[in-house]
């Protein structure tokens, strides 16, 4: 008898024990809270009481605040009262924004993260870009509130900013306004010549799965549909719930689709589909890049680990982490990172593990018994690496260039540019663009900053005289890199610019079919669903 009695009391002696470890470990975060709380409120009441001049209690209180989120993650931050109001203002009709998360970090406005589907983010702008100034005005009398009360204004128009960037100094940017989002699936139609269907999903906003579902039983009502390419990229995420529905159009009812772990009991959830699949066997390819984040990686990841579709393009951001906002007195509130997403095979989606001083990235198992990793966002089955911009562009880039000289060229061209490109059935651009693109950068004032450029202003501020000849050598060679430059970025620009002047004169649907031409991507997974190698990268 004593042995049945042994083993009953096993588990709640281990559970005990457990209960006093996590009690003990619980009380000693409780004490250093306490104790570390009543030092800075003694160091506080100290300064600010005692201090040889007047200190601003509100300014230095906040700066201790801002100065602990600091070394959380870029997302957890303090919101104030103007925050709180701002926020909720966000996405009115009719008002354009710069969608980019703003924080304080050390009194000054800081990107804590641009927003991936935004301009913002395309142009370059990144986490840790401190502003300098917003539309002529220092950044550094402005608050929060203020700086975004700037950004915002008329769709379409743009806002200069200077940011500053560690090691890269101050770089110049030419923002785009753009207007909020309330139509979630931006295009849906077959591939040109086939009947797979494309359906392009730009956020992830109330009612965005029953949009996929109603774009997908539109297309089947005018015929076969055999495939489905879902393209994510440049998709910054949205509403988990959402995510869930639509990985639930094409898996069995019940199947795990992402699970939250945190700290606290109450951050550990499981999330799993709770209708029956509209399309269970659709052959299905998703589209993804550096700017599929959050919901999007979710969506991805758990299709992937579930083997029902093929991940085609980029690594994903890597975001993968759940934000809730804390209610706290006098109107402000806490945004904090409660827990982190995990796919069904059980890995992580942020990117970190690849990160200097991030653990070693682990393998899992998808349900076929594939291999994917962990620690570098959700990386694709089939990867198709787009060339990098180079210094040019990305300069180009950060001053919407491509964005202000197509608006400029429509204006002056537009009739000619609409007959031409009619007649041929394809975008026609000017024979000489490239010479009037240059000429009208001169004209905006544009200066490539080359590395030697940098070096001759540099040496031509302590030449001595008599070294003008140097100088003009130096001069001429900076300027042969520079044409150099523009010579190699040509197809690239020409592409980039192509892509703005279609904006302006072709309808949506019809800019998205010409676009779809020359997608190396879309390409990749079309060929994928037409072919074998779909169910061969399954491992089915």
């Amino acid at each position: 008898m004593k042995r049945p009695i042994l083993w009953m009391c096993a588990p709640l002696l281990a559970a005990a024990v457990f209960w006093t470890g996590f009690q003990t470990a619980r009380d000693d975060d409780f004490y250093a809270m306490r104790k570390n709380f009543e030092l800075f409120g003694s160091v506080y009441e100290q300064v600010v009481g005692s201090y040889m001049v007047r200190v601003d209690p509100e300014r230095f209180m906040r700066s201790g605040m801002d100065a602990m989120l600091e070394t959380l993650d870029p997302w957890t931050d303090f919101l104030d009262e103007a925050d709180n109001v701002a926020m909720q203002l966000r996405g009115q009709p009719g008002i354009g924004e710069v969608p980019v998360n703003l924080g304080s970090r050390e009194g000054r406005v800081t990107v804590l993260a641009p927003e991936a589907l935004t301009g913002a983010y395309l142009q370059g702008v990144q986490t840790g870009d401190v502003f300098v100034s917003v539309d002529g005005q220092p950044a550094d009398s402005l608050s929060v509130v203020e700086v975004r009360e700037l950004l915002r204004g008329e769709p379409g128009t743009t806002v200069e900013v200077t940011l500053l960037r560690e090691g890269e100094g101050n770089l110049p940017f030419v923002l785009k306004r753009e207007p909020p989002i309330t139509r979630f699936v931006g295009y849906t139609g077959r591939v040109e010549g086939t009947d797979v269907a494309l359906v392009k999903l730009d956020a992830f906003g109330p009612g965005a799965a029953r949009e996929v579902d109603d774009a997908l039983e539109d297309l089947e009502d005018t015929g076969a549909v055999t495939g489905l390419v879902l393209d994510l990229r440049d998709n910054p995420g949205g509403l988990v719930n959402e995510a869930i529905d639509l990985v639930g159009l094409f898996v069995p009812k019940g199947t795990p689709v992402v699970s939250t772990r945190g700290r606290s009991p109450e951050s550990n959830r499981l999330y799993a589909t709770s209708d029956e699949p509209d399309y269970p066997d659709l052959p299905l390819v998703v589209l993804v890049n550096r700017g599929s984040a959050s919901a999007s990686e979710i969506v991805s990841g758990a299709l992937q680990d579930l083997d029902r579709a093929v991940i085609v393009g980029e690594a994903t951001f890597g975001k993968g982490l759940v934000q809730v906002v804390r209610p706290l007195p006098y109107n402000t509130s806490l945004k904090i990172t409660f827990s982190r997403y995990f796919t069904p095979a059980g890995r992580g989606i942020r990117k970190d593990a690849l990160e200097e001083g991030g653990e070693p990235a682990r393998t899992f198992r998808t349900t076929n018994g594939r291999n994917v990793r962990e620690g570098n966002g959700i990386e694709p089955d089939v990867a198709v690496p787009l060339p990098e911009a180079g210094p040019l562009v990305t300069a180009l880039l950060r001053e919407a260039a491509f964005f202000r000289f197509a608006g400029v060229l429509v204006a002056q061209e537009g009739d000619a540019l609409r007959a031409a490109s009619a007649a041929s059935n394809r975008l026609e651009m000017p024979s000489d663009t490239p010479e009037l693109f240059r000429s009208w950068l001169r004209e905006d004032g544009f200066v490539f900053d080359s590395e030697l450029l940098s070096r001759t202003e540099s040496v031509a501020e302590i030449a001595p005289s008599g070294a003008d000849a140097a100088l003009e050598t130096l001069r001429r060679l900076a300027a042969e890199e520079e044409n150099t430059a523009f010579r190699d970025a040509e197809e690239r620009i020409l592409a980039l610019l192509r892509q703005e002047v279609a904006a302006r004169i072709l309808p949506p649907d019809e800019r998205i079919r010409r676009a779809n031409r020359a997608d190396p991507t879309l390409a990749d997974g079309l060929d994928l669903l037409q072919s074998g190698r779909y169910t061969s990268v399954l491992g089915g």
